[in-house]
């Protein structure tokens, strides 16, 4: 008989079709919740007492009573006497599972696909469970927005737009401010040859967004509604080939030059040429190419981006270019790693590892996994992947793709509180970059290393090289990198006394590192953690709406490391039951440092 466990939307059970009796309590939903959701493996007893029964007479014996009823529904051999591990049958269906690792198509057709975990469950009396939920609420919630854009844009690679305006739509109604969201919807009405509607969602989607924010939103918004259906190219012989092929090279070459809008159309016809006469590698090739150079060269343009990957990566896969098809899967994933779409992008990233043929393509996606586990506070993991990177790009001679891993590798030791693995990680990924005349990249492993120096107690040489890094990303007009140093700056202000001059500098660091629709999540995550610090210190007017605001965010993108400074800064606030949930998230954070730190709080506060 085949177990359906439905946890989006109002909790329920189903065999074979049917409903069955779940088990009684709220507690024992929220157990299976947290035993099927949390990173924590076989948890122990205390630690889900803590968790859900600190209200409780007898904590371990309401969570006996409560895993005795998990037997009595689930079965015996789920929950093994002596452990806390679900170890369910084979065939059973889990709608969060499902949502998070299954194809598009499966996540799509979850009935409570944007529906709140455990809806309209409260857990008052267990304030710690209460903030692990909220978190994974919206953290589903950002994955079902994940799964509706993954699956509205592979109905627009392949062609369908009509398909993939109902997606769209859907995908709008659970987040409409969203700017990349909405230009897939308008995007999809003009392609599918319904100008009239993508001009009825700009002026709707501008009339929305000047409410919320006192400004229009991107250009790139406006751009989708003048999209057009792919228009036929007439078939074409050996001679289209070598067009075709001439026009990739004119367009890789224009983009290098700084003609980006002249190498996108080249690139744009190249790929429709090669259509045209047959071309498939040549075709896959030119739609990679294009999406890379829209996803790295332009800001606020990643959507169009991510339509031209996904039409290369379907050629590739479907003519055996392994390469090729992995590295516009890895494309992908890089997209939704900058903007927070962490739910689904490791199952796309375990595809390309699988399509990778060279060291050179596996690194670059071992580069991302590790990433996006950093990303999310699985260090240990990150740096088994980046490692990886690293050696794999020593093997493939890509001195580029090793300074890039190096410099991640870097951060998770900063963050980890290992200072010297952090710096020489850092010193010879900037050391690669200076090699390979990388300038564009310079500034990030230089702010970390400026942050290792801080943390050393070096000031004058943080100071060196955060003001370095801030005039090269500000040369370089790249707002993520002048995000990243400018809130070292801010902090070195509010540490010297000058509190409202470091308050204004960590503000604009915020600011700068939010101020595209494609900015990487995580910088911005960072600057507002520093802020919000410094405003906690320094007793600031403001400091409890930032701390909220951070709240928010983290708990939004599953940056888990941040969410627990979030708590925090709330205990500091005064929230007597933020330092417990901050020991509960903190044992999904792979970072000692941060653990040993609430322990020591949480002991001083004991004592």
């Amino acid at each position: 008989m085949s177990l359906a466990i439905h946890l989006l939307g109002r909790p329920h059970l189903e065999r074979d079709g049917e409903p069955v009796a779940g088990p009684r309590g709220h507690k024992a939903w929220g157990l299976v919740a947290y035993l099927l959701l949390s990173r924590v493996r076989n948890p122990s007893r205390e630690h889900l007492a803590e968790l859900l029964f600190t209200g409780a007479d007898d904590p371990l014996g309401s969570l006996r009573w409560n895993l005795a009823e998990l037997r009595r529904v689930l079965g015996a051999a789920t929950l093994p006497h002596g452990s806390t591990e679900l170890a369910l049958p084979p065939g059973t269906f889990v709608d969060v599972d499902a949502l998070i690792r299954g194809t598009p198509q499966e996540a799509v057709a979850i009935p409570g696909l944007g529906r709140e975990l455990l809806e309209g469950m409260e857990f008052g009396n267990s304030p710690a469970f209460d903030t692990w939920l909220l978190i994974e609420r919206r953290r589903l919630l950002g994955a079902a927005e994940a799964a509706l854009h993954e699956a509205s844009l592979d109905r627009l690679a392949a062609r369908e737009a009509a398909a993939a305006v109902g997606l769209a739509a859907r995908l709008v109604e659970l987040n409409p401010y969203d700017e990349n969201f909405q230009e897939l919807l308008i995007r999809s009405h003009a392609e599918s040859g319904d100008r009239e509607a993508a001009n009825r969602q700009v002026s709707a989607f501008l009339e929305l967004f000047r409410a919320e924010h006192g400004r229009a939103p991107g250009t790139a918004v406006f751009r989708a509604a003048e999209a057009r259906p792919p228009a036929p190219v007439p078939a074409a012989g050996a001679a289209g080939r070598q067009a075709a092929r001439a026009r990739l090279e004119t367009g890789r070459s224009a983009i290098n030059a700084g003609s980006f809008e002249a190498g996108v159309r080249s690139l744009a016809r190249a790929a429709l040429e090669a259509n045209a006469c047959g071309a498939h590698n040549l075709e896959a090739d030119s739609w990679l190419a294009l999406g890379t150079a829209l996803v790295h060269s332009a800001r606020g343009r990643d959507e169009e981006g991510a339509d031209a990957l996904l039409r290369a990566a379907s050629l590739a896969e479907e003519h055996g270019l392994g390469d090729l098809a992995a590295a516009a899967h890895r494309e992908l994933a890089y997209v939704d790693i900058l903007q927070a779409r962490y739910a689904r992008c490791a199952q796309r990233l375990e595809r390309a590892g699988g399509l990778a043929d060279s060291d050179e393509e596996r690194a670059g996606v071992e580069a991302m996994l590790g990433l996006a586990a950093a990303d999310t506070g699985a260090h240990e993991r990150a740096l088994t992947h980046l490692r990886r990177s690293v050696e794999l790009a020593k093997r493939a001679g890509s001195r580029q793709q090793a300074s890039f891993s190096l410099s991640f590798v870097g951060r998770s030791h900063f963050l980890r509180g290992e200072l010297d693995d952090a710096r020489a990680a850092l010193e010879r990924s900037i050391a690669l970059a200076r090699e390979t005349k990388w300038v564009a990249f310079e500034p990030w492993p230089e702010s970390w290393l400026a942050e290792a120096d801080l943390a050393d107690g070096a000031l004058p040489a943080g100071r060196e090289r955060f003001e370095h890094a801030s005039a090269l990303a500000s040369e370089l007009g790249d707002p993520c990198w002048e995000g990243a140093a400018g809130q070292g700056l801010g902090r070195i202000a509010c540490q010297e006394g000058q509190v409202a001059v470091g308050l204004r500098l960590l503000e604009e660091a915020r600011r700068r590192a939010a101020s595209f629709p494609d900015a990487y999540v995580w910088v911005e995550a960072y600057a507002l953690a520093e802020l919000a610090s410094a405003a906690v210190g320094a007793g600031h007017r403001r400091a409890r709406e930032w701390v909220e605001d951070l709240t928010s965010l983290t708990a939004r993108t599953g940056i888990r490391e941040l969410a627990v400074r979030a708590q925090l800064l709330r205990a500091d606030l005064g929230d007597r039951s933020a330092l417990d949930s901050a020991a509960i998230l903190v044992a999904e954070v792979e970072n000692p440092a941060l653990r040993a730190r609430i322990q020591g709080l949480r002991a001083a506060v004991a004592a």
